[in-house]
């Protein structure tokens, strides 16, 4: 093993380079990596070992990876504050001895990708890490762990001017979360197809999802987190089922994913009745027509309504929210420029006659339901005729109606909160406000 005579020569070897050298990686900041590997030889100076230089150093640290919590302990306390990358951010990815060389190579996953970002690393060749990830960017399938590299990495904001990207990769990294990127890294069921612009299951390549489906999926892996451990979903499961509601939605109670979320929702801990006397339901209608009289302003007959968060196509839900000017909001989002010019909105008061039973996903934090609340408040892109978005939460409200829940409490805005059920009996009509 290397003494920490063999660490401090590594320090004087790096502060030795020239000028050139140190332009060619200026993403790192010699004076922190110093600092850094003196603050390394403290820790081995009772390790004994090799002939001092970079190369016998690295060979050394890489031989050293089954005291490997030691050095990451030391890292995360240590070796940040000595601020190695030059903004300060040291490294998530690549903090270690040498650039993260070490901790890439004890990836249980590590790609070749992320080897031979390893091997140029050590060596101080950044054109080998912009061939590196050249290489994998090329192929038609990238690994998630390349993936979440390319989008999280402090090296990526050195040498993209360097990077060519297919067309549709710079997209899908700007759109996929953060937090669903640090979820996916490990995962080796995913791959994404450039040639398709998708997310694609190994296992089954007919299960697919964009970024912001992506999101979704791994924002609802932990609305799930309530249930037993049992009942926790992965990405693959819950892209599988997306993909299995879209094509045969009719069956869904009959897939292994369908019937845990069912069971999920028949002992949902969180359940209410209404919270208040009066409500607001608001519709637009043109400007030259005749104002709607009550009737009209209960839910559309069958087969008439398209699809919303929580009802198929055909399915007539009562939509509405306990202040005006939330109910009115609500519609305005799904109003054209044009709409808003050719119509006007009719909002009405409704009072309750009997209560009902619902599910409160209202709360603007929930313990445990955080990913959840922020998945059912996903922005509609999607004006197809079957939006994927939806698939999911309709299930819900399936689910929920079978279970004999009447309807759901969820939030609308910082000052108010929406409501659907599943029939207009509970209201009488107050008055056009």
């Amino acid at each position: 093993m290397a003494s920490a005579k063999d660490y401090i020569n590594v320090a004087e070897s790096l502060g030795q380079l020239s000028e050139s050298t140190k332009k060619v990686i200026r993403q790192i900041n010699f004076k922190g990596m110093t600092s850094a590997l003196k603050i390394v030889a403290e820790q081995f100076k009772s390790v004994e070992g090799l002939q001092s230089n970079i190369n016998s150093a690295l060979k050394a640290s890489q031989l050293q990876m089954n005291i490997q919590p030691v050095i990451s302990e030391m890292m995360s306390q240590k070796y940040i504050a000595a601020q190695v990358f030059s903004n300060g951010e040291v490294a998530k990815q690549l903090a270690n001895v040498q650039s993260a060389a070490v901790v890439m190579a004890s990836l249980p996953n590590a790609t070749q990708m992320l080897k031979d970002v390893q091997l140029g690393l050590a060596n101080s060749n950044i054109s080998a890490c912009v061939n590196a990830i050249q290489k994998s960017l090329d192929s038609t399938s990238i690994a998630m762990a390349d993936f979440s590299f390319v989008k999280t990495s402090e090296l990526m904001k050195n040498i993209k001017p360097d990077i060519v990207m297919p067309a549709g990769l710079a997209t899908a990294i700007s759109e996929l979360n953060k937090s669903s990127v640090e979820r996916l890294a490990y995962n080796e069921s995913i791959v994404y197809k450039s040639d398709e612009r998708k997310f694609v299951s190994v296992p089954n390549e007919n299960d697919y999802a964009n970024a912001k489906e992506l999101n979704i999926i791994c924002r609802s892996e932990d609305l799930f987190e309530l249930a037993d451990s049992e009942e926790v979903f992965n990405e693959n499961e819950l892209m599988n089922f997306m993909t299995y509601l879209d094509e045969m939605p009719m069956l869904a109670l009959q897939n292994e994913v369908g019937k845990k979320i069912y069971r999920l929702i028949c002992h949902f801990p969180f359940q209410m009745g209404f919270d208040c006397n009066e409500y607001y339901h608001c519709r637009a209608r043109a400007k030259d027509e005749a104002p709607y009289v009550w009737k009209q302003m209960k839910k559309a007959p069958y087969g008439v309504a398209g699809p919303g968060r929580y009802n198929h196509a055909g399915q007539a839900y009562f939509y509405f929210s306990d202040v005006k000017t939330g109910a009115e909001t609500e519609i305005c989002k799904h109003m054209s420029a044009k709409d808003k010019e050719d119509m006007v909105l009719q909002t009405v008061k409704v009072g309750v006659t009997k209560n009902a039973k619902l599910i409160d996903l209202s709360a603007k934090n929930m313990r445990g339901l955080n990913t959840l609340l922020r998945y059912i408040r996903f922005p509609l892109n999607d004006v197809g005729k079957n939006p994927r978005v939806y698939l999911i939460p309709s299930f819900i409200s399936m689910c929920c109606k079978s279970a004999g829940i009447d309807g759901i409490k969820y939030y609308g805005g910082k000052d108010y909160s929406n409501y659907v059920t599943w029939d207009d009996g509970y209201y009488d009509f107050i008055g056009i406000v």
